[in-house]
């Protein structure tokens, strides 16, 4: 292993150690709800849709696996969720068109320099 390997190993393996500490598990979570936040601020509300409304079905949660570091997920749990991220040409709206896609999720990653799909900025990906 060549000398930043080995920093990159210790590092992680450091990393893996403190996972128990509870002020990175309140960080994780104080970075997670402020993502939430962000998503419940732009996502589309109509007080006339009967409740529960999909800005009020954002949650986020903390998950910890044996030896690994915590991890953060920040979803909605709407049964609708799908159709306002994705929209869908099934249903006409009555000005006519499909149903227009709110893309919450996606905004989200972006605005917090991720992607939808989990992964990084892209930059130096081939």
């Amino acid at each position: 292993m060549s000398d930043s390997a080995d920093q990159i190993a210790r590092e992680i393996q450091r990393q893996v150690e403190v996972q128990g500490e509870p002020e990175l598990r309140r960080e994780l979570k104080k970075y997670a709800e402020e993502v939430k936040a962000y998503a419940v601020s732009i996502s589309p509300y109509d007080p006339t849709d009967e409740p529960p409304h999909y800005r009020d079905q954002w949650a986020a949660r903390l998950r910890t696996l044996r030896g690994r570091l915590p991890s953060a997920r920040v979803e909605n749990k709407s049964k609708i969720a799908h159709l306002v991220e994705d929209g869908t040409a099934e249903y006409e709206r009555p000005q006519g068109g499909s149903s227009p896609a709110a893309h919450v999720a996606a905004r989200t990653a972006f605005h917090f320099g991720g992607t939808p799909d989990h992964g990084g900025t892209g930059e130096g990906e081939a």
